[in-house]
């Protein structure tokens, strides 16, 4: 009986930290979102070119 026991308890920890990790990256998405950090995921790149071309650096393509 003591078996069952303590493999139901193993189990519920489990679940429980299991749970808790959900929560935790649920409560990230969720900041993420609400802080603006997914819109525009585009403009990086093309600010990336924007300075490239302002700059006149040249890409040699001798890139590891």
């Amino acid at each position: 009986m003591m078996d069952v026991l303590g493999a139901m308890a193993q189990y519920w920890v489990a679940v429980f930290i299991g749970l808790l990790a959900l929560g935790g990256f649920g409560a990230l998405f969720v900041w993420a979102w609400l802080s603006g950090q997914f819109r525009d995921v585009e403009a990086p790149k093309h600010r990336m070119l924007e300075l490239d071309e302002t700059t006149g650096v040249k890409d040699d393509g001798n890139h590891p």
